[in-house]
């Protein structure tokens, strides 16, 4: 899999979505360890900055794929220049070290994470690699 072409996310609405659907994936067992919590709030901090507090997203709504999909790109989110294969890019390389932080990915985050990343545009090649 290709690396993303950009390292930060510069809008702010943006990343908070990007937080919360990591938090999905982190979420996908049900529960998030202290070893993802760790790994999570690293994974934020340096992609998206002071911007987001783990705290307040993971305090907010559950996010459903079509609310993350529907921005990249789009209306306020163009000053970014992030596409949507690119977060899904991003989000494959964030969400495997988020839920291998614990010493390897349940079948169910797994899955949640191939779900985001098939709406972003990931090939089926890429979603396979995803493990």
């Amino acid at each position: 899999m290709a690396n993303p072409t950009i390292d930060v996310i510069l809008h702010p609405d943006l990343a908070v979505l990007y937080a919360r659907a990591l938090v999905e994936v982190a979420r996908g067992d049900h529960e998030i360890s202290s070893e993802e919590g760790a790994e999570l709030q690293a994974r934020l901090a340096a992609r998206c900055g002071d911007v987001v507090g783990l705290d307040d997203v993971l305090l907010a709504p559950r996010l459903h794929v079509d609310e993350l999909v529907a921005i990249p790109g789009d209306g306020p989110f163009r000053s970014n220049a992030v596409d949507s294969r690119t977060l899904g890019l991003m989000l494959v390389e964030d969400g495997l070290a988020v839920v291998n932080a614990k010493g390897g990915g349940d079948s169910a985050e797994l899955l949640k994470l191939r779900h985001f990343a098939a709406a972003l545009g990931l090939s089926d090649a890429e979603l396979a690699a995803i493990r």
